[in-house]
């Protein structure tokens, strides 16, 4: 990872858990801690698609909610 996000001007992150979905730019030699989720591009497009609502939909429908798999277990 660190070669690849080395060659970029920058790269995005988000965090693996949290309540809300927000994607954010970083740039080396700041390093991701293991919390992170990188994505090794640095267009404007794929931080816009992250950010859309079609993107949003889909990775709902796709990901896991925590609490759903709280309440199968009971």
């Amino acid at each position: 990872m660190r070669s690849r996000i080395q060659k970029l001007g920058r790269y995005i992150v988000t965090p693996e858990t949290a309540q809300h979905r927000i994607f954010v730019w970083l740039s080396y030699p700041v390093l991701p801690d293991k919390n992170l989720i990188v994505i090794t591009r640095q267009d404007d497009l794929m931080f816009g698609l992250l950010h859309s609502r079609f993107h949003e939909v889909w990775a709902l429908r796709k990901g896991s909610d925590l609490e759903e798999i709280g309440r199968a277990h009971v």
